[in-house]
């Protein structure tokens, strides 16, 4: 998991992390709430090194393995 202090909006999980050259670090998932109150330069993100393994499979079999599937630790068709 990653912590960036950059602004992101609540609802806009899934959105991209970016570095200072522009290259996709990671995808955001989620902010640091404490009774409904979100506090928005506390954000974490997946890396990018972790979903791309599971994106590549899932396009490999054309969609025929669920990412949920594969993300629950299943290997068999990587």
């Amino acid at each position: 998991m990653l912590q960036t202090s950059c602004s992101v909006e609540s609802g806009v999980s899934g959105g991209a992390l970016f570095d200072s050259a522009g290259l996709l670090i990671g995808i955001i998932v989620c902010n640091v709430t404490d009774h409904k109150v979100v506090y928005p330069h506390v954000n974490m993100a997946v890396p990018i090194c972790t979903i791309y393994p599971v994106l590549e499979a899932y396009l490999r079999t054309k969609g025929k393995i669920s990412l949920t599937f594969h993300l629950q630790g299943h290997k068999e068709l990587t």
